[in-house]
């Protein structure tokens, strides 16, 4: 779970806050949405295969993608207002 918070703290937390103040709110809430449903799924399925373990497991997985896709979608970001300015 420590490696999951970390990448959630080192990129998923500061990279929304960024977004979130170039007015880019609905993509903040539909990552937290989705990265809920999959966490519960997930959940479920590796709990039966693992146990607790299986938990841990899941939610690395969610976080770590979570973070991943938020830094595609800022990297994009920026790139477009870059563009603008040019």
């Amino acid at each position: 779970l420590m490696i999951g918070f970390l990448f959630t703290a080192s990129f998923k937390v500061p990279l929304s806050n960024i977004l979130y103040t170039n007015h880019k709110t609905t993509f903040t809430l539909v990552m937290t949405i989705s990265s809920l449903i999959v966490n519960v799924i997930l959940n479920y399925v590796f709990v039966k295969i693992c146990g607790f373990i299986g938990v841990a497991i899941s939610t690395l997985m969610v976080n770590i993608a979570g973070s991943v896709i938020t830094l595609i979608y800022y990297i994009n970001v920026i790139n477009k207002i870059k563009e603008e300015e040019i």
